[in-house]
C-alpha cells in the first residue's frame, strides 16, 4: 500500500499483542510534497509557544516523513495513545482560535457548527482481588495496568474537551471564531438503572459478543444519544425536532 505524505487513509489497526502490526510501504518524500513546509506557512502567524503540541504533531510528522530513515511504517490500534481519538480534534480547535492561517485553510471559517460525538464504551469487569491475601497474577496486572491507563487518558482528553467548550462559548465574538462547538458526550456510565449499567460495564472488550449483547449495546447507545441535552441542542440548532423519545 502506498501513502504519500499529503493522503489520509482510513485505515482499521490491529490490536497490540493479539495481532501483529499492519507493516506499511513508506514512499514519504519521493512525490515531491513537504507537509512540514506547509505545516510552517501556515502556522507562521501564531507565537510558537501558544500552539506546542502543533509543533509536537510537526516534529512527529517530520520524523515519519524521512522515508530513508523509516523505511516501513509498523502500525498498531491507536487505543494504546489516545482510544477516543481526541488529541488531534482538540489540537485543530486550539489552531482554529490561535491562527487565522489555519482557519482559512481548514475551512473553519466557514464553518458554523461544530459538533462531536464522544462514544466511550469501556467496560470495567468486577473482580475479587481485594478479597484475597494473594496478589493477582501477572496476567491481570498486565491488563489492568493498561485498561487504567487508557481509561485515565481518556476521561482527560473529555475534559480537555469540555474545558474548550466553556472557554470558547465565555469568549466567542471577540478572538475566537463565531462557531457553536457542540460536545455531545455518551457514556455507559449515565445509565440510569444500576443493573443495567454493570451489565454493561461487565461486558468484556471482545471479538466474540454474541447477537443479543450486540444488539443492546447498539440499542443503548442510541437510547443514550438521542437523550443527550448537547445533542438536542444541536438539532435544536439545525431546525430538526427533538429525539428525546
Amino acid at each position: 500500500m502506498r501513502i504519500g505524505g499529503h493522503c489520509k487513509v482510513l485505515i482499521y489497526l490491529p490490536v497490540p499483542v493479539v495481532f501483529a502490526p499492519l507493516t506499511l510501504d513508506n514512499y514519504a518524500g519521493s512525490c515531491g510534497f513537504s507537509l512540514s513546509a506547509v505545516i510552517d506557512t501556515t502556522l507562521a502567524d501564531v507565537d510558537r509557544t501558544k500552539v506546542r503540541r502543533a509543533h509536537l504533531r510537526k516534529e512527529e510528522i517530520e520524523a515519519n516523513a524521512d522515508g530513508v530513515k523509516h523505511r516501513y511504517l509498523h502500525l498498531v490500534d491507536g487505543g494504546v495513545a489516545d482510544n477516543l481519538a481526541l488529541r488531534t480534534v482538540i489540537e485543530a480547535l486550539e489552531l482554529a482560535v490561535a491562527s487565522r492561517n489555519f482557519r482559512v485553510v481548514a475551512g473553519f471559517d466557514r464553518l458554523k457548527r461544530f459538533a462531536v460525538i464522544v462514544v466511550n464504551s469501556h467496560s470495567a469487569p468486577s473482580n475479587d482481588w481485594g478479597m484475597h491475601d494473594s496478589p493477582p497474577g501477572i496476567a491481570g496486572i498486565v491488563l489492568k495496568s493498561a485498561t487504567i491507563s487508557i481509561d485515565r487518558y481518556s476521561y482527560e482528553q473529555t475534559e480537555i474537551l469540555h474545558d474548550y467548550v466553556v472557554r470558547h462559548d465565555a469568549t466567542i465574538g471577540t478572538s475566537i471564531p463565531a462557531i457553536k462547538v457542540f460536545l455531545i458526550d455518551i457514556a455507559l456510565d449515565a445509565i440510569v438503572d444500576r443493573g443495567e449499567r454493570r451489565y454493561f460495564a461487565e461486558l468484556p472488550t471482545s471479538f466474540s459478543l454474541s447477537d443479543e449483547q450486540v444488539d443492546r449495546l447498539r440499542e443503548v447507545d442510541g437510547k443514550l444519544l438521542r437523550e443527550s441535552g448537547e445533542y438536542n441542542r444541536l438539532l435544536c440548532s439545525l431546525g430538526a425536532p427533538s429525539r428525546t423519545r
